[in-house]
């Protein structure tokens, strides 16, 4: 048979062989202000260009309003179109896509050697790495692909 791992009060541990990882302030820092930059002046654009507002004043007012409320820009526009508070319809990938697209990563973002190699090592070990986000998926494989992880996911 085999030993248990023990942690310091005496208790057995489970064995870990899945890592979960959120992208957005945790694969990079939230101090790196990628996440202001794509919550505020590219969101504000696509609901501009993609959902007919009128201005980016507007279209901030509404974000602030559903970003409050569901922490989330795709489950605001979601709900809002839901409501029918939409000038244009939502189709969630186009949001995708416009991230993907208009985010400045390299503006933002610096590359990590340390983290690739970290999660290269946890993969070797045989850990199965998991990553997700409540962000669209091209927008979530874009990151990965910037910060050069998507392979490992």
């Amino acid at each position: 048979g085999s030993i248990a791992q023990r942690d310091t009060r005496g208790r057995e541990m489970a064995e870990v062989n899945t890592l979960i990882f959120d992208i957005d302030d945790t694969l990079y820092p939230v101090s790196s202000g990628f996440s202001d930059h794509r919550n505020g002046e590219i969101i504000s654009s696509f609901m501009v260009e993609c959902l007919g507002f009128s201005s980016h004043e507007e279209a901030m007012v509404v974000r602030d309003e559903f970003f409050g409320r569901y922490h989330s820009s795709l489950k605001g526009l979601t709900m809002l179109e839901a409501e029918g508070r939409l000038p244009k319809e939502f189709v969630k990938e186009e949001l995708g896509q416009f991230w993907a697209d208009r985010c400045e990563f390299a503006k933002y973002l610096k590359k990590n050697p340390a983290l690739v190699e970290m999660m290269r090592t946890l993969d070797a070990a045989g850990l199965t790495l998991v990553v997700f986000s409540n962000a669209p998926r091209l927008y979530a494989l874009a990151v990965l692909e910037f910060l050069d992880l998507r392979e490992l996911f």
